[in-house]
Order: structure tokens, then sequence, then C-alpha cells
């Protein structure tokens, strides 16, 4: 039995305070007292007596008979020890008493309540039943509060209630900024409506609080939750996709259902804040226009959101023009309210009230009156209210005393009364200890539970040196309970409960003092990460065990078991199906946010259990929003590409989570060696967890789809004209150069402007970052160079050069060197620490643009306007070689990374690939038009990029010339570009714009050991052996292949036609194979020899259909023109020929008989004995679609477009039986190998399992929406195989009839051959040059 989070919340506040230890005969002379006592000189401390002695009386008053128990122990010198007998039988005593006490009110509760309830739900609604309960639990809490100005509303309530009640109308919003008292207004205008239409008993209630539960943090989760409840209200049973039409129009069917009933429904959705444009996810834009459309009658909808997502420049026009609607229906209530709402009387009287909640009943009805004054002159200020509430409050009172200042509110902001409280709990606890609670709570991504920040506290270290000496260290290294309790007692007012999990956790009240805590807390980057690492080593148990605790400076040296912390475990299971779904929730934020992108793809993006386990535990739909929100803060090429999968795999996943392994298998099968560790890591776990999955579940053997990430990621933004740029080492941040001579650092994944570099006074030429990513070096016009110190954004040096203007920069790898070219002719190599030149060097004869040094820094390569390239020993500036075969002046110059080639680009718009090694001309790239403005290599050396001033990008492939595409994404010149260092991406600028591209996937394919990428021809044709263990397919391109089924890996690729392979097929005992083609040729390939041995060409038209008989020599085959030929195998020789209608062919398993049929409703049983015609059999109301024969050559099935299955006697073709149950055609037969059973599919997607025995329907199996194109069952008949159109593989047990597995091949099905044991498939997908080979893991 499961009890809701609030059922057992409910019973542990009846728990409180269960025991009440007294000490007997102790006072303040007993020995060792002062540890158990309040002691002050020796004497108690009557102000703490009085008030145990308070607290006592509170607990006699509160707490009934059953919920107390005095526990009394006889005093002993120097308190209580732990082995002490009288102690241990206490604490025995007072466990017992405790579990006995919460075994009977759990007891009571569940025969009371939970135990009528709970057992009718389901799991699905055991969810919603939670997410309502909370919602409803914090409605709640706020009914009794006052909520001053609301009397002034009541007669606008009653009008708008009364009219939503008759007609259509729009939905009632509360405007106003955060902490403005929106929350309070919504539920007391859901508590007036209520009492309007009758109580709950008449009325049907939901309440959503945005952000207080994971299921209500964006508007697709929170609609969803919504459409979930309506249809439970209605009691239907309906499966709600989170797709934006479907949600979309069942919320406003189910809305327009509950309008024409009798009862009304009051729908409230508070504190939408942050929805719209800024949102990672766009649809939920359209959710939100949602809730703003015209309503039908008896449908009450209070929204309260803030204003700025209506009125913003930003805001989305379609919202704009509904919320003009809104207020012109005068269905708005802007907070804060006026001051003429609110009178002088109603602030003091709330006032009073406030201060007696906190024993404060000693102010003067003068004073009351000046503090209500005060009040009201600002009551228009936003966040009056809630500035009240922090005012009015023990801890601002005594922090008021402290300072001996008096109560005013004259010119007071929220921002003030925060420091005045955080003021006070550094200077109660000390600032440092402040700054790691707050930190760890706002850094949360949502919330924290109180045992998770022990826990952390608990492991950092700096705490620890911070408040104790070696010598007071505590017994066990856990940070104290109670100094947490002081600390959250001083808060309380800007702490709030959030409800995740059955778990409660603590967060801070709003979102701007999160903001306000980070500015003061968490400002260095390097604080920021350190926080979120130490949150992420929590939930990945990373201390479980021990963390040492090491300061030489104070000679701690805690290490192994007195290193222990004793945390809680956070494993991402408790169990198979039971997650921890607060390491779901948090790690991925965390690790994002500590920077630790290896970590952050290990434990969550690339581990397949995490990906399980978010996307069963909660949706696919949260899992791509998460992965929106990582885009936008890190560029990495892994994340790119498996939110590419899961896009790509969305809908399917959505209905059955458990496909995810094999969709992974399948797209990562050929491309996980090209990405980095953790994608191939991804695939392993993937296939490993196949394996040892309890269930059946389908494994694809090859693979046959491509998951490619779009090829412009981003788009950068620019107001100043961009030049150059350069790029960090890791991809997040991009520099450029303005036509304001400044450098702008961007951070490419959130497009935000980070730095801005200042100091040359005219036009920058060139950017470079060194290595070691230290620092940017920039040279301009102005004759300087200047370093930039990257961590300060200082200039670290600027060094004058008197020489001409400098056109181009390099510097050496091992950070050293500057070199520099200029419009003087000279070539300059400077050291880069002390700007002292060591060489300058004049060997061109005109200006000299561009600059490049091999990856040892041996090599220097010069580029000139004086139609040279010059190669140079670096160290000595020696020319080694002289390029002088350009021809034209050269204005660009890049050298591929493998030091092979230089390519140029001229003026006259040529460019020209030499070799680095020999000087030599190599080629020409041709296919751009247009001025070449810039040039770049890929990583591998295998592509070169060329932009033009057409804005144009030409790709090539550097060695074979061969133009692999054009890109016309930019409008104007493209003036630089870069390919990052990993080679994934390119970046390429022009004018105001950015681009960044994912190059990993796009311009050419990855080679393979399997080469079934390779051919681009469909396959038309496909066989499997007997045994099931080798597939043979023939394409259309005339090639036929070999394959492994139990590898899907290529054995061999035997032959190849002139034209496309109709037809092959494979002997028993894997002896030769068969391929036949349109040119009317069929040959023997001896699979032993490895050669073909026979060519039969006795067929004069293309090849329809192949057979190897039974007894493995003969072949029979048929073509277009009903020429049926039977022939010897081993020489080709024929044995008889027939012409009859052979559309439909079929051969009986002993090889006796042949049914043929021109595709009719006649079929021709036939004697291959002696060309005997046995009988013809028909289906007079439509035609043969398919044919099967029993195992024993008895019997034939043949099925049709009337609907029907009909058995046939074979030697006789008697009709014996007609089974009739589909509706429509049937496209598939089978039949055990015992031939009890028989399986038909339709092309409804309806399959049906009869008796064999007496034609009843056993089962009827329901999963397919498409024509039926494979039925099969195993050899031992356990196991149904249907197989439809759309590409639905499923299994089914025949026994009991349910559904096994279920596989998706994302193509249109062709063609389906399953092995004898079901264990291994293969399949013809249309237009697709795959084998998609599958095996059944069970």
């Amino acid at each position: 039995m499961r009890l809701s989070h609030f059922a057992k919340k409910n019973m542990i506040n009846k728990m409180v305070d269960f025991s009440v230890l007294g000490y007997e005969s102790l006072s303040e002379k007993s020995k060792g007292c002062d540890v158990y006592l309040d002691i002050v000189n020796n004497k108690l401390d009557k102000i703490r007596q009085e008030k145990l002695k308070k607290f006592r009386d509170m607990i006699n008053t509160k707490l009934d008979d059953d919920n107390r128990q005095l526990l009394n122990l006889n005093w002993k010198d120097n308190g209580f020890q732990s082995d002490d007998s009288d102690y241990q039988r206490y604490l025995r005593t007072l466990n017992a008493a405790i579990f006995l006490r919460i075994k009977a009110v759990v007891d009571d509760h569940l025969s009371s309540t939970t135990a009528v309830l709970v057992p009718k739900l389901k799991f699905h609604e055991h969810v919603l039943y939670d997410e309502a309960l909370i919602h409803l639990y914090h409605y709640q809490s706020y009914v009794n509060q006052t909520c001053l100005g609301f009397d002034s509303l009541l007669e606008k309530i009653k009008r708008i209630t009364l009219n939503a009640n008759k007609i259509e109308h729009s939905p009632l919003l509360i405007l106003g900024a955060r902490a403005s008292g929106k929350t309070l207004l919504c539920t007391k205008i859901v508590q007036n409506i209520l009492s309007q239409l009758g109580g709950s008993k008449n009325v049907y209630l939901i309440v959503r609080y945005y952000n207080l539960t994971n299921s209500s943090r964006n508007i697709n989760e929170l609609l969803l939750s919504i459409c979930s409840q309506l249809n439970c209200l209605q009691h239907l049973n309906v499966y709600i996709k989170q797709r934006d039409h479907t949600l979309v129009d069942h919320y406003h069917t189910m809305l327009d259902t509950i309008s024409k009933g009798q009862r009304p429904l009051i729908l409230m959705i508070d504190g939408i804040e942050e929805t719209l444009p800024q949102s990672y996810v766009t649809t939920n834009v359209n959710f939100y226009q949602t809730l703003l459309k015209i309503l039908p009658p008896k449908i009450h909808v209070i929204l309260s959101v803030n204003r700025n997502l209506h009125t913003a420049p930003h805001s989305d026009l379609n919202i704009r023009t509904l919320f003009k609607q809104i207020e012109k229906e005068d269905q708005i209530i802007a907070l804060p309210l006026s001051s003429s709402s609110i009178n002088i009387r109603d602030i003091s009287t709330y006032v009073k009230q406030e201060l007696s909640t906190i024993h404060r009943n000693y102010y003067s009805d003068i004073l009351l009156q000046t503090i209500s004054k005060q009040i009201h002159q600002q009551i228009e200020q936003p966040y009056i209210f809630f500035m009240l509430k922090l005012i009015l409050n023990e801890t601002y009172l005594k922090y008021l005393e402290y300072k001996k200042q008096k109560l005013n509110f004259d010119n007071l902001s929220v921002e003030d009364i925060l420091d005045s409280y955080i003021d006070r709990c550094e200077q109660k606890f000390n600032s440092k200890i402040c700054s790691f609670i707050f930190n760890y709570i706002s850094a949360s991504q949502m919330a924290m539970a109180e045992v998770e920040l022990l826990d952390i506290l608990s492991c950092n270290n700096e705490f620890f040196l911070e408040l104790y000496s070696k010598d007071v260290l505590p017994k066990h290294l856990r940070f104290p309970p109670s100094l947490w309790l002081a600390v959250k007692n001083e808060l309380e007012p800007f702490l709030s409960e959030r409800y995740v999990d059955k778990k409660v956790l603590l967060c801070w009240s709003h979102t701007f003092i999160r903001r306000q805590m980070k500015q003061r807390y968490l400002k260095k980057v390097e604080d920021i990460r350190i926080t979120h690492r130490d949150i992420a080593n929590y939930f990945l148990e990373a201390f479980i065990e021990s963390k040492p605790l090491i300061d030489l400076n104070k000679n701690f040296q805690i290490r192994e078991d007195e290193g222990r912390r004793f945390i809680s475990q956070q494993p991402l299971l408790y169990s198979d199906t039971l997650y921890n779904y607060r390491r779901i929730y948090e790690l991925w934020y965390q690790l994002m946010h500590s920077g630790d992108i290896d970590r952050l793809k290990e434990y969550t993006l690339c581990c397949f259990e995490y990906l399980l386990a978010k996307i069963h535990g909660l949706s696919i739909t949260q899992l791509l929003i998460e992965l929106e929100i990582i885009c936008s803060n890190i560029l990495d090429v892994d994340v790119l590409l498996v939110q590419s999968i899961l896009e790509d795999i969305q809908e399917i996943i959505e209905l059955d989570p458990i496909l995810l392994a094999g969709e992974l298998i399948n797209r990562l099968k050929y491309i996980k060696n090209h990405y980095s560790e953790h994608i191939e890591n991804l695939y392993i776990q993937s296939y490993d967890w196949c394996k040892f999955y309890g269930a059946p579940v389908f494994v694809p053997l090859s693979s046959w789809l491509k998951s490619i990430p779009p090829l412009i990621i981003t788009v950068l933004h620019c107001q100043d004209h961009i030049n150059k740029i350069a790029l960090t080492a890791y991809n997040q941040h991009i520099f450029c150069t303005t036509k304001n001579n400044e450098i702008w650092m961007y951070h490419i994944p959130s497009k935000k402007l980070v730095k801005k570099f200042s100091g040359h006074t005219d036009v920058i030429n060139a950017i470079k970052l060194t290595y070691n990513s230290k620092f940017l070096i920039s040279t301009s016009i102005d004759h300087t160079i200047k370093i930039w110190n990257l961590n300060s954004s200082d200039i670290e040096h600027t060094y004058s050069i008197q020489q001409g203007e400098i056109l181009c920069l390099t510097v050496s790898h091992n950070n050293d060197h500057i070199v520099t070219g200029s419009k003087d002719r000279l070539v300059t190599v400077l050291r880069l620490e002390t700007g002292e030149i060591e060489h300058s060097v004049e060997q061109h004869t005109d200006a000299v643009i561009s600059i490049a040094l091999t990856q040892d820094d041996t090599i220097l390569v010069t580029a000139s306007k004086d139609q040279t390239v010059k190669r140079w020993i670096f160290h000595g500036m020696q020319v080694l070689e002289v390029i002088q075969t350009i021809g034209s002046p050269i204005n660009h110059m890049v050298i591929s990374l493998n030091d092979t080639f230089i390519i140029v680009a001229c003026e006259d718009n040529s460019v020209q690939v030499k070799s680095l090694v020999t000087c030599t001309h190599i080629h020409h790239l041709e296919g751009h038009t247009g001025e070449v403005t810039s040039l770049a290599v890929s990583s591998d050396s295998m592509v070169c990029y060329v932009g033009c001033s057409n804005g144009h990008l030409y790709v090539y492939n550097l060695r074979s010339t061969v133009l692999l595409r054009i890109l016309k994404h930019h409008e104007t010149t493209i003036y630089d570009m870069i390919v990052s260092a990993d080679g994934c991406f390119l970046f390429t600028a022009a004018h105001n714009s950015i681009y960044v591209l994912n190059i990993k996937q796009q311009f050419r394919d990855f080679k393979t050991g399997s080469e079934s990428f390779t051919d681009d021809r469909p396959i038309t044709s496909l066989a499997i052996s007997k045994e099931g263990d080798v597939a043979i397919s023939g394409c259309e391109q005339g090639t036929v292949k070999l394959w492994n089924l139990i590898d899907g890996e290529l054995t061999e690729h035997i032959m190849d036609h002139r034209s496309s392979v109709t037809q092959v097929a494979l002997s028993h005992s894997y002896l030769f194979s068969l391929s036949a083609s349109k040119d009317s040729i069929i040959n023997v390939y001896d699979n032993e020899l490895g050669e073909i041995i026979t060519e039969f060409k006795g067929h004069s038209a293309p090849i329809s259909n192949i057979c190897i008989l039974e007894d493995n020599r003969k072949i029979l085959s048929s073509d277009e023109q009903n020429y049926i030929k039977t022939w010897w195998a081993n020489n080709g020789g024929l044995i008889d020929s027939y012409n009859v209608p052979c559309k439909i062919l079929g051969v009986s398993p002993d090889g006796h008989y042949v049914v043929s049929g021109s595709g009719d409703n006649v079929l021709k049983i036939w004697s291959l004995d002696d060309a005997r015609v046995v009988r013809s059999i028909d289906h007079p109301q439509g035609a043969i679609t398919c044919i099967a024969f029993r195992s024993d050559s008895q019997y034939l099935l043949s099925g049709g477009e009337d609907c029907s299955c009909k058995l046939w006697e074979l030697a006789s073709g008697k009709l014996t039986q007609v089974l009739v149950e589909h509706e429509k055609s049937i496209t598939a037969i089978a039949i055990t190998l015992d031939g009890k059973s028989v399986l038909t599919g339709g092309t409804d997607g309806l399959a049906i399992i009869w008796s064999f025995k007496d034609g009843t329907v056993v089962h009827k199996l329901l999963g397919h929406n498409d024509a039926m194109v494979c039925v099969a069952f195993t050899i031992d008949g356990t196991v149904a195989v249907t197989a439809s159109h759309d590409g639905l593989l499923s299994t089914w047990s025949t026994v009991s009839g349910i559904h096994l597995a279920a596989f998706h091949f994302n193509y249109t099905l062709v063609k389906l051959l399953v092995s004898q044991n079901g264990a291994r498939y293969a399949a013809i997908l249309e237009n697709n040059p795959s084998v998609a080979m599958l095996m059944s893991q069970k």
C-alpha cells in the first residue's frame, strides 16, 4: 500500500515531540550537568527554564495522550554513556513506543480513507492523484490568509462568474510582477467562485501552481497533467500524446464536453512567469495561446501571469492579440491594486494580526497607525505584500533591535531587507558558512531536500576547516543539524517548499531572491563550478565511503574510515523499476553548470541507464527539453548527435520506452567509432542492456538508419561589421573583430556577448589564440601587436612594430613565438613574452598576406602578392624552396593539418593545391564563382572550404577535387572561416553574423568495416538459409551479397548481374546460392569453392520466381512470360518446361505439388512429377493474395480479398474449411510446424490465430494499423510473428495472446523473413540500400 506524501505528513504531524525525556534527581549541583542543563554562573538559566516550561505546556496542550509519553531516567555522575544498560533500555523503549504509535496511526489511516481510495487507482492514476493533492494542499495553505483589497474586487468577480456560466468568454487574467501577491489573490478568487457555484461538491476544481512540482515546470507538462485530470473527471481512459495538436485538441474537446454537462469547471494556473520566446521549447507558445482562447460556458479559467508575457516587444504576436481581446472584455485584474481599493484601517488590522502571531503585541496604536500610513503610501509598489511579510517577522525585528533602529517603511526595498537578513545570518553564523549554505540552495535546479543539503555540507572540507581546529573536530564529520535549523529559522520568510517524488524540498521563495543570492555569493566562475561540482559529486556518490580531510597548515590528516561523512546513497535506481528522481532531475543540471562536459556525457547524456530512467520515469519530451537547455549552454558534437537521435525517435519511444536500446544500436552501429568514447560506450551499454533485459527485445544486427544533426546549429548576430574570428580550444567561445576596432567575445551556445576587448586605434587585421588558451593576440593597422590575458581581459603586453601595416600573424605551437607578415614585405619573428624581435626578413617582393607553421614548428610557409609561396626553416629563417608557378597575386593561403597540402586562393579566383613537401602543383579546385575571400581545411585534411564574395560556401573533396556541396546560408561576403580543432564544427563570418555549422557527418559517409552504406541502390531480393544463420541479398544495380545473420556483417560479395536482381535463394546446408535478374540469367554460386558453377539461360524474360526443391539438386524457376522450368543445379541441364500462369507460385514442402495462378481468384494445383493438373481452386468473390502449405504437404491454405482463409486438401483439391472473421482482405498466412494453428493477417492490421482443427478463433492480435506483410510461427509454435507495411514488427505468445516485443523499422516494409526458431530476421525496406537484420534477444 502506498501513501501520499500528505497522508504521511499529517501522520507525522501527530507525532511531534512524541517523547519527553525526564532526568530524575538532576539539578545544577549534579556532576557533569552542564552538558544537559542551561547553567549560567553555576545556576540554572531562569529565562531558558521558563522557555522550556512553556514548551512542555504547549506539548501537553496540543498533543493528546496517545501522542505523549514521559520516560524518566535516573541521573548518574558525568551523564549517560552509550554502553550504560539503563540508557540502552531507555532507547529500546523509546524506539518501540515510536514504532508502535506510527504503526497504529498508519493502520488507522489506511482503514479510514486511503484503504478505500487507493486500491482503485492504477499506477498513472496514483501519479495524477499525488500531483493533484500537492497542488490542492498548497491551495489550502492560502485559503485562510488575509488578502488586502480583495473586498474591492467582489463585484467584478461576481459579474465575471455570472457571465462565464452563461456565455462564451475569455479567461480571467491576474497580472503582476513576481512577489506581487498573485498567488494569494488567485486562490481567493477561486475560493469565491467556488462559493458562488455551490461548493466543491457541485464543481470540478483543478488547481496548478507553476513550478511547484516537477510536472508543473513548463506549460507542456502542466497542460498534459491538466488533460489527464480532465480525463479522470470524465472517467475516460484515453492515451494523450505530448504533441502540439493532440494535446490542444484534447484540451478543447474536454472543455466542450464538461460545458455541456451539469457541473461547471474551475481551472486555476498560478505563476506563469517565463514561458514564451525566452523558453527553450517553442511549442510552449502554442500551449499558452490555448489557455488564452475563448472558453465555452461553465468553464472558469483563472491565470496569474507576468504582464511582460503579453506587452513586451518580444512577446508573440498572437498572444498580444488574444491579450487585447481579454482586455476588451475586462477580464483582467492588475497588481498591485490601487491605494483607493485598500484602506488604512484594513492595513492596521493586518499589521496587528501579523505582529500578534510573533508575540509582538506591545506596539502602541499610534505607532501602528503611523506604520499603516507608511504602508498605504507605498501600496502600489510591486513587492509591497512580500515586503510586509519580511518586515513583520521576528528575525527582522530582532535585527532592528540589534541595530537600534525603529520599524519604518519609508524608502525600503526588498533588496535592502534581504541584505538585512543576510547580514544578521553572517553575524550569527560566520559569513563563509552562510555562503556554503546559500550557494548550495541557489545552485539546485529546482529545490533541495534538507537531508541532501546536510549531506553536501558534510562533504565540504572547507566548512570543517573554517569551523573547527584539529583538537575539537567532531567525532563524526557531519554538518551540525542544529546549525542548519538555526540558519533556516533566520531565513524562514525567504524559503519555500516544493514537492518532488513525495519529498519535501526547500528553495528560495522567489526567483529574484535566488538571483540576488547568486549575485552576492556566486559571482566568480570558479565558485559556480565548485558549488555545482559538489552537488554533482553527491548525486554520483563520490564520497559515499569516505572523503579525506587534509590541511597541512593545521596538521589535519583524516583518511579512510575516519573520513566517513555518513551520507545518503543516491543510486540511479532503487530497484528495477523504482527510480531515484532526485538524481534524474538534478545530476545533468549540476554537471552542466560545473563545466565538466565529459562527466555530463558519461553519467547522463551518453549513459543508457540514465536515458532510459529519464524517459521511462518521466518522458522523452522532458529529456528533449533538458537537452535543448544543455545545447544552449554547451556546444558538443556528441550531445548534438544524441539530441538528433532522440528527436528522430521521439514518437516511437513515447509509446514504448523499452524500444530505446534498439533505436540507439541501429543509429550508432556504423558511426560510433567516429565520435568520442562516450558514444561508443552508449552503444555498448545499449547492447548489454538488451542481453540482460528479462523479456524479449529486438536487437538490430545491421544499421539502415542515419541520424544526422542539422547542418546549421546556431547563428551569432553582431551589430558591428565582422572581419576576423578566432575560436577557443573547446569550441565554447568565439572572438570576432568589429569595425569600431574592438574584439568581442561570445559564448557560442547561448549567443551571449561575454566580453569586449578595447585598445586598438585602427582596424584589426588578424587575431589568434595561443595554443595554451591563455592569451589572445591581435594585430592592427595601428602598427601594434596586443596580447590580451583571457582570464582578466586586460592587455598583458603591447608591442609596437616599426614597419608597414601588419596583414597576418600566427603563433608557434609551443606558444613561444609570434610570426607576422606585413605590407612592406617583411616576415617578423618575435618572442611572445618579451616582444624581442629575433628575425625580420625581407625575401618577398610584395606584401606578405598569409603565414602558417607546420604542427612541429619546423617549417614556416608564407604567401605573398608577388605570386609566390615560400617554405622556410623556422629556426634560423632560411628559405628552403619557392613555389613560383602560381601565376596570380595570392589573396589567401592555408595549409592542411597533416602538413601535406598548401591551398592558395588568387586574384584570378583560382584555388590551387600544392604539395607542402615537394612544392609541386597537385591540382585546381574548380566550380566556384566570384572572388575567393576565405579558405579553411578540415582537420582530417580531406575537405576544403572555399568562401566567396557572393556569400556562397563551396565544399570540395581536397584529394579528388569533387565539389561536394554549395552552401548558401550567407547573403554577403564570407570574410573568415575556422574549422574547430576536433574537426566537428565550421565557423563562418560574414558582415554581421557568424554561422556555426556541424560538419561531422555532412560531407562524406564514414567508412566502416561493413559495406551496408556503400551501395546506394535499393535491395530488391532477399532470402535466408533454413538454419537462419545466413542471408543473401540482391540489389537494383545487380550486386549479390552474402551476410552473416549471427552478427549482421558482410560475408562475401559473390557476384554482379548486368541488371537488377529479381530473386535469390540459398540451398540447404549452405552448399550453393542462386541469383536471378531481369537479364533472364540465373547464376548458381558454389559457396565452398567461391565461384559460379552454372549459368542457366533457359528463360527469355525477367525471372519472377526461383525455388530450390527438396532434394537440393533441382531448381524450379519462372519468368514474367509465364514459363516454369525445372533444371539441374550442378550443370544447368533442363529437365522440363511448362507454360502456365505463375504470378503466384508455390511448391509443396515434399516437392510433389506446385500451386500457381495469375493473380486472380483461381489457383491450379498440379503434380510436378507428371505435370498433371489435380484441380483448380478459387475464391469466387475476390482475388487470391497469399498461400501457405502445411509441413506434411497434406493441406494448402489460401487467403484472398474476400476476407476469408480457405483450407484445401492438396492431393484432391477438396475444400475442407473456411475461416471467416476478417473484415478486410487477407494478405499473409502461416501455419505451425505441427499443423495445429493458423495465423492470418489482413490489410487493416488485424492478425488472428485460429485452431486448424475446428476453425475457431484462438486469439485476435491487435496492435498494427497497416496491412500485414508477413506472419509467421516459430518452429515450436509458441510465438507468433507479425509485421505490417508501416514497418512495425511484433511478436506474440500463442498461448496467452499477449504482446511480447515490438520493433519499428522506420521504413515502409516490403518483405520480412524469419528464421525457424524466431531468433533472426532479415527485411527489405522500401528504397533502402541496406539489408535490415535483427535478432530477438530473450
